[in-house]
């Protein structure tokens, strides 16, 4: 070996145990971070599912209009229609 790797190898041995800390507080901030955007994503996309579906629907909402007849208009509708058997 190199005297330039001898001496990286003794530094690293030296602070093996802060490395190793460091690497570990690393692993668990990512870990929460995806964890939080998973999160995030989830509630956008059953958000998303619940807004969809709980939106009234435009041609829905024109056939419930209601037509307003008085009584004889009405009749002359019922008289009108021709019944099939």
């Amino acid at each position: 070996m190199s005297q330039k790797k001898v001496e990286e190898y003794k530094e690293y041995r030296k602070n093996r145990d802060k490395i190793i800390a460091k690497q570990k507080k690393q692993r668990k901030a990512s870990i929460v971070i995806a964890a939080v955007i998973a999160a995030l994503f989830l509630g956008w996309f059953g958000y998303s599912i619940y807004n969809s579906a709980t939106r009234p629907d435009p041609s829905e909402a024109a056939a419930v209009e209601t037509v307003d007849w008085n009584v004889t208009e009405y009749g002359n509708y019922l008289s009108n229609l021709t019944l099939t058997y």
